[in-house]
C-alpha cells in the first residue's frame, strides 16, 4: 500500500468514506477514484483497493484503516508542530532555530493569568526580567512564582539565614526592575545548609506559561547564557506536560521541600545597588 503514503489526509478520509457508502460491490472503480484522487493515480489505486476487496477485505475494514492513517498522522502532527527547538550560540548558516532570549521575552511578555519560572543561577538579570515586571505592573492580577537557587559557594561559612538575606537583598537590588512588583519566590533551604554533604542544588531551569506552555532549557537567566553561551531547549505546546511540571513544583512547595524567600512579595522600592557580587553562571 505504498499508495497511501503519496495522499494527503484528507483525501485518505474521503476515499474510506467513499467506500463505507459504496464499498458492497467489492471494487472500487476507476471514475469513482477519479472523484476523489488525482487523476493520474486514479487506475492504480482504483485496482489496489479492489485487489484488497477480492481479497477477502471488506470496504468498512479498509475505510477503517485509512482512516487509522490519518488518525496517526494528525497525532504525530500534532505533537511536531507543538515542540521547537531553542537554542543560544553563534549564527550558523542555514541552521534556522527559535532564540533563547527571544522566547523567554516573548513567555514574559504576552502571559496572561500565571507564569511559573525555576531557575539556577541569576547574574544581573533585571533587563531580562524587565518585561516580565511591566506585564505584572499593567496586570495586577497576574500571578508568577518564583523557584530559585541560592548558592553557597567552597568552603563558605556563612549562616543560613544571612545567605538567604543577601539574596533576597540581591534580587531587589540587582535582578529585579525597581518600581515594581515583586514576584513570589520560593528557594530550597537544603542549598544553603552548612556541609557540602547535605546541600543540594535547585538546578532545573524552566517557565511555564499560563497553564499551557512549557519552556525546559540548559540556559540560566543570565545575560550570557540568553545572549552568548551554547544553550538548548524545547518550547512545548501542551497543557497535560505544563499541569504535570506545575503539579511536581506546586507539590515541591506544599509540603515545603520549597519555601518562602523572606521580602519577597509586595513593591520592589530600593534602589538598585552594585552588581559585583551576584552569582555568575
Amino acid at each position: 500500500m505504498n499508495w497511501v503514503s503519496l495522499l494527503p489526509s484528507r483525501t485518505l478520509s474521503d476515499l474510506a468514506s467513499h467506500l463505507r457508502r459504496n464499498g458492497r460491490t467489492g471494487a472500487l472503480s476507476v471514475t469513482a477514484a477519479r472523484g476523489i484522487v488525482p487523476d493520474a493515480m486514479a487506475e492504480s489505486i482504483a485496482e489496489a483497493v479492489t485487489q484488497l476487496l477480492g481479497q477477502g477485505w471488506s470496504a468498512e475494514q479498509v475505510a477503517a484503516l485509512l482512516e487509522s492513517i490519518v488518525q496517526d498522522r494528525g497525532t504525530k502532527l500534532t505533537v511536531e508542530e507543538g515542540v521547537e527547538l531553542v537554542t543560544t550560540g553563534p549564527e550558523l548558516g542555514g541552521v534556522y532555530n527559535r532564540d533563547t532570549l527571544a522566547v523567554v521575552d516573548q513567555l514574559f511578555r504576552e502571559t496572561q493569568e500565571s507564569l511559573l519560572i525555576v531557575g539556577y543561577a541569576l547574574y544581573k538579570a533585571a533587563d531580562i526580567f524587565r518585561p516580565l515586571a511591566g506585564r505584572m505592573n499593567a496586570n495586577p492580577n497576574l500571578k508568577v512564582t518564583c523557584c530559585f537557587d541560592i548558592q553557597r559557594k567552597d568552603k563558605d561559612t556563612t549562616a543560613p539565614q544571612v545567605l538567604v538575606s543577601q539574596f533576597a537583598s540581591r534580587f531587589r537590588t540587582v535582578h529585579w526592575p525597581s518600581g515594581t512588583r515583586l514576584p513570589e519566590i520560593y528557594y530550597d533551604p537544603r542549598s544553603v545548609l552548612l556541609g557540602s554533604g547535605k546541600r543540594a542544588s535547585l538546578h532545573a531551569k524552566c517557565i511555564i506559561a499560563d497553564g499551557r506552555k512549557v519552556f525546559i532549557s540548559s540556559a540560566n537567566f543570565t545575560e550570557a547564557a540568553q545572549e552568548r553561551n551554547i544553550e538548548a531547549g524545547v518550547l512545548i505546546r501542551s497543557a497535560r506536560l505544563a499541569d504535570q511540571l506545575s503539579r511536581f513544583v506546586i507539590e515541591l512547595i506544599r509540603t515545603q521541600t520549597l519555601i518562602l524567600l523572606p521580602s519577597s512579595t509586595g513593591k520592589n522600592t530600593r534602589q538598585r545597588g552594585d552588581a559585583n557580587n551576584a552569582t555568575n553562571a
